[in-house]
């Protein structure tokens, strides 16, 4: 999703509590975040195509999750690894540690659920980095450690998500500006160059 459509669509649903960060400096550097404070959702745009590429709901006591027809998360119940496994099946990686900020992430394609650590106290000290890290994590385990946050995006991890690409059906038979470049000798601009996209080919 392109980011004017984006915040076309935000205004008309949600008047208020709209954050928008970007990189003043250097806009091209870093992505553009739209904050939903009242939702608890976080949107990441690519800041060179301006196109979504990452959704992250931070602020699980606002919104009830779905997958399918089956509701997993729920604003007055913490949800556990155990739920998230259920309802989800197999893992498709093994949980990782991320150490930085204290969760442990669990992955599937798509999608990635960041829990939160419990502090660990010398009863529970039996259950502590070796089972989180093997994969074979013991079920008491399992029903302590709470559900944080929700990444989806595209790509291989939510560290490296990747800006998809526009279906051709997006296109309705007209070309729109994959990419736009610019290149300037002081304060004049001596070449522009655009990369046209119809019907899911560059032009």
């Amino acid at each position: 999703m392109p980011l004017p459509l984006a915040l076309n669509l935000l205004k008309e649903k949600f008047s208020r509590d709209i954050a928008i960060a970007f990189n003043k400096k250097y806009p091209l550097d870093d992505d553009i975040d739209i904050d939903l404070a009242e939702h608890g959702i976080s949107l990441k745009f690519d800041s060179v195509t301006q196109r979504l590429k990452l959704i992250m709901v931070y602020d699980l006591r606002r919104i009830i999750l779905k997958y399918f027809n089956s509701e997993f998360s729920f604003p007055d119940v913490p949800t556990t690894y155990s739920a998230i496994e259920s309802t989800f099946g197999a893992v498709y990686k093994k949980p990782v540690l991320d150490s930085k900020q204290k969760f442990l992430l669990l992955s599937w394609p798509g999608i990635t659920f960041a829990f939160s650590m419990p502090v660990p106290t010398p009863q529970s000290a039996a259950m502590s980095l070796p089972p989180q890290i093997t994969g074979d994590m013991e079920e008491e385990y399992k029903t302590k450690i709470v559900l944080k946050r929700v990444m989806l995006y595209c790509g291989g991890s939510c560290q490296k998500a990747e800006v998809p690409e526009v279906p051709p059906s997006c296109c309705h038979g007209n070309c729109f500006a994959e990419q736009v470049q610019v290149e300037k000798e002081g304060d004049y601009v001596t070449k522009t160059t655009v990369l046209l996209k119809s019907e899911g080919k560059c032009l």
